[in-house]
């Protein structure tokens, strides 16, 4: 989740809904985006509920791709 602001207060029960909800889903991560610009991620990317990276495989190698990484 990409926000200009960190004031979210029911962020972290949603979080946790979300991922009782859906199992798949491994965490949940807010990224601060203050500035009105082009740019879609913010420097700073914290961690709401799980973890802040996923698992992925690729040519026999396991892969940690951060929430903030551009994978595809």
């Amino acid at each position: 989740m990409i926000s200009s602001h960190r004031h979210l207060p029911d962020l972290p029960v949603l979080a946790a809904a979300w991922m009782e909800r859906w199992p798949e889903l491994v965490g949940v991560c807010l990224n601060l985006q203050p500035t009105a610009s082009n740019t879609l991620f913010g420097a700073e990317t914290e961690t709401v509920a799980g973890r802040p990276w996923l698992l992925e495989r690729f040519a026999g190698q396991d892969l940690r791709i951060a929430a903030d990484t551009f994978f595809r």
